[in-house]
């Protein structure tokens, strides 16, 4: 399984058949270089700009923003209802937690998760071996909390997503780092992409800082 990341929440899954999974597309305005991707299908957290824009997607994608349980091909997808904010979605509405498990491995993407999970959403979330978190804060949880839920969840790699940077991306969040520091004494390890399995996984280094595609390389 090869996983990219295309800064801000959208990612690149791909399974060793070729499947392609793609997260949270950002419209120009979240203003990375990166323009057209190919996917076969697309999850989307919520319907705000910078995780939905579905033009950019070429082929013929399958698109997954409601709330169930999917079949697809190696595995499935799943998603859970949570909240925008603190204040069960009155600020900035529901949020969809994913859940992709697939060639033998558990991905969680948190979308624009505003708070601590609940414990249901915990129990959805349990046994996660790749954990993708927002830790920007203003519109996800912060670095703390972020860091608590790596903590709780315990999956074998955390990939942070949805901060500042320098090239590109929303400039009113945080940058990564107070997350770094959250997370001490484990330090990230910087990656281009994931190229993971089931039977090597437990090599990786726990906290894994990917490049964007198109700024970093």
């Amino acid at each position: 399984m090869l996983i990219y990341y295309h800064g801000h929440a959208q990612f690149l899954i791909e399974s060793s058949k070729g499947l392609r999974i793609l997260t949270d597309p950002y419209d120009d305005r979240v203003n990375f270089p990166l323009k057209e991707v190919s996917a076969d299908i697309v999850t989307v957290s919520h319907g705000h700009f910078d995780h939905c824009y579905l033009q950019k997607v070429t082929g013929e994608p399958t698109v997954l923003r409601e709330e169930g349980k999917y079949d697809i091909e190696g595995g499935t997808i799943s998603s859970i209802k949570s909240y925008h904010d603190e204040e069960k979605g009155a600020l900035r509405g529901e949020n969809l937690i994913f859940r992709y498990d697939l060639e033998g491995l558990s991905i969680a993407h948190l979308g624009d998760l505003g708070h601590y999970p609940n414990d249901e959403q915990l129990e959805f979330l349990k046994g996660v071996d790749i954990l993708m978190v927002p830790v920007g804060g203003k519109y996800t949880v912060d670095s703390k909390i972020a860091a608590k839920i790596a903590r709780e969840l315990k999956p074998k790699i955390t990939i942070p997503m949805h901060y500042q940077v320098d090239k590109g991306g929303l400039s009113d969040v945080s940058r990564v780092e107070p997350f770094y520091e959250e997370m001490l004494p484990i330090t990230p390890t910087k990656a281009k992409l994931l190229r993971v399995t089931k039977e090597d996984i437990s090599e990786f280094d726990p906290l894994i800082a990917l490049s964007i595609k198109g700024v970093d390389y």
